[in-house]
């Protein structure tokens, strides 16, 4: 089967915002069937760090190990604590009134090894509960296995160096599958998988940060997509005719558009979509999966704004309102086929390097409290109302 037709995930990291003088927001209703969601990351929101049986994963490690890793010396042992709140979490998700709901799992909450030796039976009951709570409340959840957040201990043995990691990830994901598979229709095997390989061992800003920019980088890059292979010929084989769900893999897409018609902007624009650099149109980029990728199903599973975290964040909005808008008219102009839409993020989180300082939330979270308080900024309030029209002006047409 061609995973491309079937279903393909891409994640669309856009934090800038050019506006184009004198365009329209499109006010065309969006489909009954178009998911509107909101997305979030286990090592970026969960917290409880080394609860119930969880273990420690590349970040633990090396932010308890350094101080300065972080830029303003933080971590995410507490994090948001959606650990503890997932209950309170999922009933503002169902007040937004959003379709579903990205979410990772913690390998080392499942595999407390890193391998399928031992299965963690207080990990999969939190997943399990977390699913349920979703479920009951109307919400689809949309399942990443591997959010960055590796076990130490299999970084300790070479991680994505190592081709045994295409094993033990597989092994992984078949846990996965056969623990929650039954509440799981959507499920994205790894996110940006290019960032884990030019982070750790590109450019070295993640964990093991080591600098082998175009050696061991593609070493990385080579596993990792076997990685995904094996957890997708897994999920076909063995869980989709009883499980019935799609799965794919979550990229960042940037657009870029030739700043001419001459031939040598087109190809200069054709060979930057392959090579990740200046995002600005999403239309372009839609357009581009369509013909490039045999006019899959999309699913564009991440789209924020960053900012200091203040409640009456208009650029949000306007951000929002913006790139759905150009969502809508590759729809409508272009054909394109957008199963959804996904908000980055749902609360305030850990932005990995950056701490606590950027916030991308729909959602303010009070990081100095210890309740981790969340207050709504009036963009979840215009999010909740797009959710509930499926419209982004005030008078729309179906």
């Amino acid at each position: 089967m061609n995973l491309m037709k079937e279903l393909y995930i891409f994640v669309l990291i856009l934090n800038t915002c050019a506006a184009n003088a004198g365009y329209v927001i499109n006010n065309k209703k969006f489909p009954d069937n178009f998911m509107f969601g909101v997305a979030s990351s286990s090592y970026q929101t969960e917290g409880a760090w080394n609860e119930d049986g969880k273990t420690e994963n590349i970040f633990d490690n090396i932010t308890h190990r350094r101080s300065d890793f972080i830029m303003d010396g933080t971590n995410g042992d507490v994090a948001c604590d959606f650990y503890h709140k997932y209950k309170e979490d999922v009933a503002l998700l169902k007040s937004l009134g959003v379709n579903h709901f990205r979410l990772s799992l913690s390998w080392n909450r499942i595999l407390p090894n890193g391998i399928a030796d031992k299965v963690n039976p207080l990990g999969v009951a939190y997943y399990k509960n977390l699913l349920k709570e979703l479920k009951d409340n109307g919400i689809k959840p949309l399942v990443t296995i591997f959010h960055w957040d590796l076990p130490q201990v299999l970084l300790d043995q070479g991680g994505f160096l190592n081709d045994s990691i295409i094993d033990w990830f597989g092994d992984y994901a078949r846990v996965c599958f056969e623990s929650f598979g039954d509440d799981v229709q959507y499920w994205i095997t790894i996110n940006e998988p290019k960032q884990v390989c030019i982070g750790g061992y590109g450019y070295g800003f993640f964990p093991p940060m080591v600098k082998s920019q175009g050696l061991l980088e593609y070493e990385c890059n080579h596993n990792v997509i076997k990685a995904h292979a094996r957890a997708w010929h897994i999920y076909d084989k063995e869980f989709r005719s009883k499980q019935g769900g799609k799965i794919g893999i979550t990229f960042d897409a940037p657009a870029t558009v030739p700043a001419s018609e001459t031939p040598g902007d087109k190809e200069a624009a054709e060979r930057r979509y392959h090579f990740e650099v200046v995002p600005w149109t999403i239309r372009y980029l839609l357009r581009f999966v369509k013909e490039h990728y045999n006019d899959p199903d999309i699913l564009i599973t991440e789209n924020g704004f960053p900012d200091d975290g203040g409640l009456n964040d208009d650029g949000r909005i306007s951000y929002i309102r913006e790139y759905l808008s150009h969502i809508r008219d590759a729809m409508i102009e272009d054909k394109v086929k957008v199963l959804g839409y996904t908000v980055w993020s749902f609360i305030d989180s850990l932005e990995w390097m950056t701490g606590y300082r950027i916030k991308y939330g729909l959602f303010r979270v009070d990081f100095n409290s210890p309740n981790r308080t969340r207050t709504p900024k009036l963009s979840a309030k215009f999010y909740q109302k797009v959710c509930k029209t499926k419209c982004l002006s005030d008078v729309c047409e179906d």
